[in-house]
């Protein structure tokens, strides 16, 4: 039994995470594209690379001879390369019933279902207002942070570069002539209208694209097994939303103890009319929160 995750970075993808890997039934790998893998076994600050220590450990050097990483402007091209196919292979070899997170593979899913086919795919995403206003704020709980977020928060929307805190800005580039300003405009976005404008009308567009490539492959593809859920209704309804994803899986529902998921942080500027000029270039009010295709509970 197969369950994929897919999301964009800051889009919740760690809270499921954390819920189905309460499940013993399940082995959980967190982001298996993730370049900070290549850190282990010593690098583990957060506690959830422990699934690929396990793996590691009983064999290293065939875990480094299979380990395929994915970055910067790979995230944009088609499909899956023999390498990462490999890699996948043997995770899933390594654990029949696999819960994986995926953060960089919403222009691959054809590589994923020719993996599994028959996988659960569930697509999370959060309101591309909070979605970009999380890469260009960082987080106000962490010690020390407060007057950072206040200072980054009062320039936001003269932010024009300088937000490559998760690689977003890699990915996306400067340029309206980039792999991503070509992909955007195919998808009929304006781009140089989007790389005219500041840092959060560039992530907004590029949450559009990806959130449209991934509907239209994950429901060609998986049919019935995909899921989209909009990360403030799933936190509103956890339990819900995570009996569904079981039902779909033909699986009874597991022992999950959602009380720890708090409401999203959402968008810090409501009503601002910074989203007003978004939603002028990218053709969608970035405020909102659920989209068409959304699984409603």
């Amino acid at each position: 039994m197969k369950i994929f995750l897919i999301g964009l970075r800051r889009s919740g993808t760690t809270a499921f995470f954390e819920l189905f890997r309460q499940d013993r039934r399940l082995v959980c790998f967190d982001e298996p594209f993730n370049p900070m893998i290549r850190d282990i076994p010593d690098r583990d600050e957060w506690g959830t690379k422990r699934e690929f220590i396990d793996v590691y450990d009983k064999a290293p050097v065939v875990f480094w001879a299979k380990y395929a990483e994915l970055d910067g402007l790979d995230e944009l091209r088609p499909g899956l390369d023999a390498r990462h196919q490999a890699w996948l292979s043997y995770l899933i070899a390594a654990a029949p019933d696999t819960f994986m997170d995926f953060t960089r593979v919403h222009f691959k899913l054809a590589g994923l279902h020719a993996m599994a086919p028959d996988a659960v795919l569930v697509h999370v995403h959060r309101s591309p207002a909070a979605f970009a206003a999380s890469h260009l704020l960082p987080s106000i709980w962490k010690q020390g942070r407060a007057f950072k977020y206040w200072r980054q928060k009062n320039r936001l929307w003269r932010t024009m570069k300088k937000y490559n805190h998760w690689g977003l800005e890699t990915v996306i580039g400067r340029s309206p002539r980039s792999l991503c300003g070509e992909m955007m405009r195919a998808a009929g976005i304006d781009a140089d209208a989007v790389y005219g404008a500041n840092a959060a009308t560039r992530l907004a567009a590029f949450w559009l694209l990806a959130l449209r490539r991934a509907q239209v492959d994950g429901q060609a593809l998986f049919g019935g097994n995909y899921l989209q859920i909009s990360f403030e209704a799933f936190t509103r309804a956890p339990d819900a939303y995570i009996a569904e994803i079981y039902k779909r899986a033909g699986l009874p529902a597991g022992e999950i103890d959602v009380s720890g998921i708090r409401p999203a942080s959402g968008n810090p500027f409501p009503g601002h009319a910074g989203w007003k000029e978004v939603a002028e270039i990218i053709g969608i009010d970035p405020e909102r929160e659920t989209f068409e295709g959304d699984l409603v509970l």
